[in-house]
């Protein structure tokens, strides 16, 4: 790894962001439901900066994530911090959570830091395996 470790609730600072930022404490205790398991797979939504797939990412071996966000700036921001933080581990996809949704492979868990709205509530707890997590 780095010189973090693969423990998640990164310092804040290792992030480049805007302010929206699921900030470090949050991360941490998000995690100890959402329980990264090696070679399963995340969706991130709203995923600002990307901070919550990246520390999926590198929480496990083989563990993946798909990032949403429908902002065009921070999209690109999460992906440049997935470079620096867990390359080649996250995707991340830009647009609105209810088109991208059904094209998604089936996750074993999902963070809604960013619009939780009944309808993506809904749609991302159908689409959990047996077993999943979802944290919002």
């Amino acid at each position: 790894m780095d010189e973090w470790g693969n423990v998640p609730g990164l310092p804040d600072e290792a992030y480049e962001h805007d302010g929206l930022l699921t900030k470090q404490h949050q991360r941490a205790s998000a995690f100890a439901v959402l329980r990264p398991l090696a070679g399963q797979l995340l969706w991130d939504v709203g995923t600002g900066s990307g901070s919550m797939a990246i520390e999926w990412c590198r929480a496990a071996q083989g563990a993946r994530a798909i990032a949403l966000e429908r902002n065009a700036e921070r999209a690109d921001r999460a992906r440049a911090n997935a470079e620096r933080l867990a390359p080649g581990q996250v995707e991340v996809r830009l647009g609105v959570a209810m088109d991208l949704l059904g094209d998604l492979p089936t996750p074993d868990a999902v963070f809604i830091g960013g619009g939780a709205t009944s309808g993506v509530l809904d749609a991302c707890w159908a689409a959990l395996r047996p077993g999943g997590r979802l944290v919002a």
